[in-house]
């Protein structure tokens, strides 16, 4: 559930509407096949030409009978120019049963 990727993607759809908000936070109900397995909470933030992505997602109705351990934190920051954002580093964790797993790229 990359909920990062798919916010910044969106965003790169709208980049004046992003410069234009100082931020926003949310959370978010997260369907397969229409089914709700996860929700996730979001923070966006942008300032003096930078971002910040913030999503944590947990388990939730059947996914939370499943794997009720599952939990993913994504953060993108970097500078936001004109044309969109460029990313510096990205981290993904996810947090199961068997422990924290989770990779940074730059």
């Amino acid at each position: 559930m990359r909920v990062v990727a798919g916010v910044l993607a969106a965003w790169l759809l709208l980049p004046s509407l992003a410069l234009s908000n100082p931020g926003f936070d949310a959370k978010y109900n997260l369907l397969l096949n229409d089914d709700l397995v996860g929700q996730a909470f979001f923070r966006a933030r942008t300032q003096d030409g930078t971002y910040s992505i913030e999503a944590f997602t947990v388990p939730f109705g059947r996914m939370a009978e499943t794997a009720p351990e599952h939990e993913v934190l994504e953060i993108s920051e970097g500078a936001w120019r004109a044309d969109g954002p460029v990313p510096r580093e990205y981290v993904f964790n996810l947090r199961d049963g068997q422990g924290d797993q989770g990779f940074l790229t730059f």
